[in-house]
């Protein structure tokens, strides 16, 4: 999959995005880029940024969830295997028209996070995709980026 993957972080009155910079092999920071063939084991880690307008934290809640999803083709995995929460708090808004917030997140995957070792009769391949949401999820600020296919064994 060609990285990095962006889309739009929906809502009135504004604009936001929601990118994934990286799938990288390993569970820190500064690992190589991961293929289309991920190892559980040493596990891997997914990285980007949402953005929001500055304005928005103002309106009494300041905090959001990124989830990596898996589904399994032809197999019984289809959930989160990770979600971080993310934090838009930060100073006043003092300039007009005020600018986007952009905050970094990571979700490490590493073996018992819900990708199982391979096992007879399912595919390993996985469809990803990383999902953004506001607030408590009441919201209807959201976003999704879809990964594609990873063979996970």
């Amino acid at each position: 999959m060609a990285l990095p993957v962006s889309n739009p972080v929906s809502f009135p009155l504004g604009t936001g995005n929601l990118t994934v910079a990286s799938v990288t092999l390993g569970i820190t920071p500064g690992g190589s880029p991961a293929g289309e063939v991920i190892d559980i084991d040493p596990g891997f880690l997914v990285s980007g940024t949402v953005s929001v307008p500055e304005w928005l934290p103002g309106g009494g809640t300041a905090k959001g969830n990124v989830c990596l999803y898996a589904d399994e083709l032809g197999g019984p995995i289809d959930q989160s295997i990770g979600c971080v929460e993310v934090d838009f708090t930060g100073p006043a808004v003092v300039k007009d028209p005020p600018g986007m917030l952009t905050v970094p997140w990571s979700i490490p995957v590493a073996p018992g996070s819900g990708i199982p070792d391979p096992q007879a009769g399912f595919s390993q391949l996985y469809h990803l995709a990383v999902v953004f949401t506001y607030g408590p999820q009441t919201t209807d600020i959201a976003a999704f980026a879809d990964l594609g296919m990873y063979m996970i064994n």
